[in-house]
């Protein structure tokens, strides 16, 4: 949880405040050493708006799928790679507003064809594509 945390920090230090949940701060209980990561509430996992709940599939629409591309390239551009893309982590609030979530996977200065590999499994995903792994 402390490393989702720095890599929260690391892209709002970045400049990446949108496509992501804003992180009100990791929290520690002195007395069981539990811990919780406390965040907004961006709406629901692409996965729970599946329209059919019988697939695994998803499919949203061309601006959908282009804000989401939009958020993945600025946190390229911070120097983050999520490695955990999937539907349950790509979050749809009522308005359309996108936002991706879950970064304890992420790491931190990946090569140029990491990200050009993650780009094109995101908009493979939101083609209605199946997402297998997400480290290639």
């Amino acid at each position: 949880m402390r490393h989702e945390f720095s890599i929260y920090e690391h892209l709002t230090s970045r400049g990446v405040e949108q496509g992501i949940p804003l992180v009100f701060g990791l929290f520690k209980d002195v007395e069981t050493d539990a811990m919780a990561l406390v965040m907004s509430h961006v709406g629901k996992s692409l996965w729970e708006l599946r329209t059919d709940p019988s697939t695994i599939q998803v499919k949203v629409s061309a601006s959908v799928k282009d804000a989401y591309l939009r958020i993945m390239s600025n946190i390229h551009d911070a120097g983050v790679r999520h490695c955990d893309l999937r539907p349950e982590n790509l979050m749809l609030a009522d308005d359309d507003t996108v936002t991706i979530i879950d970064f304890d996977q992420a790491t931190i200065n990946p090569s140029t064809e990491a990200k050009k590999r993650e780009i094109h499994l995101l908009g493979d995903l939101l083609e209605g594509g199946i997402l297998y792994d997400s480290k290639r």
